[in-house]
């Protein structure tokens, strides 16, 4: 499954600075959202299955900068990179992923265990 999903989320960042290349010279803007997990109605209704009722304190918990992502927190990206505050950005790939910072995995956990 990650090696699948991983070449995906590739494929896309790949595209979209591609895309903006191409489209460039005809005044079209193409960037990208990278988001993270996401608390989801969806995501609410399989986690409470999966893992119980209190999941999300959890996972809001276990992230260094205090919760997961919101689809707020998704929707207020969007409005910047739609926004003429973002006119001169093309083929970026926001990446929104409080779990991690700069590709550098959470040592919440670690930190919790005294490590």
């Amino acid at each position: 499954f990650i090696m699948a999903y991983s070449a995906s989320k590739a494929a896309l960042a790949a595209m979209t600075k591609n895309n903006a290349a191409e489209l460039a010279p005809k005044g079209i803007r193409v960037n990208g959202v990278n988001m993270g997990w996401c608390l989801t109605e969806n995501e609410d209704k399989l986690q409470r299955k999966n893992s119980g009722d209190d999941w999300a304190i959890k996972a809001d918990a276990g992230v260094p900068i205090g919760r997961i992502l919101r689809p707020e927190d998704v929707a207020a990206t969007v409005g910047f990179l739609l926004s003429d505050a973002s006119a001169m950005m093309t083929g970026s790939v926001l990446s929104l992923h409080p779990e991690y910072s700069d590709g550098m995995l959470s040592l919440v956990a670690d930190e919790d265990e005294g490590r």
